[in-house]
């Protein structure tokens, strides 16, 4: 079973639902108060991003987090397919941080 305080996959559902809701409120534009580095970004460096492709990476992040703690939950008894799931999310956020510092940029 999963090791958390009850020992119910609900509390991991629940994290993955506010990871959904986090990513839907970004992507809307409405929260990049949410974004850590932009928050506290100077005008100029903000001036300098793609706030929409910024706001897309940041929301696909946040939603492979929710898949990933949603197959956590799903999987808790399968370690191999959980230790894959981690190592998969890991890659993509990767690629996601290497994108928001390329593509997300205005040339």
């Amino acid at each position: 079973m999963i090791n958390t305080l009850t020992g119910s996959p609900y509390e991991l559902l629940l994290i993955a639902a506010i990871c959904v809701l986090m990513g839907a409120v970004i992507v809307c534009g409405r929260g990049d108060w949410l974004i850590a580095g932009y928050n506290t970004a100077s005008p100029a460096y903000k001036a300098r991003m793609n706030k929409k492709r910024m706001r897309a990476l940041v929301a696909s992040i946040l939603w492979m987090a929710a898949l990933l703690v949603g197959g956590v939950a799903w999987c808790a008894d399968m370690p191999s397919v959980t230790a894959m799931l981690t190592a998969a999310f890991i890659i993509y956020v990767i690629v996601a941080i290497v994108l928001v510092n390329t593509w997300a940029t205005k040339k």
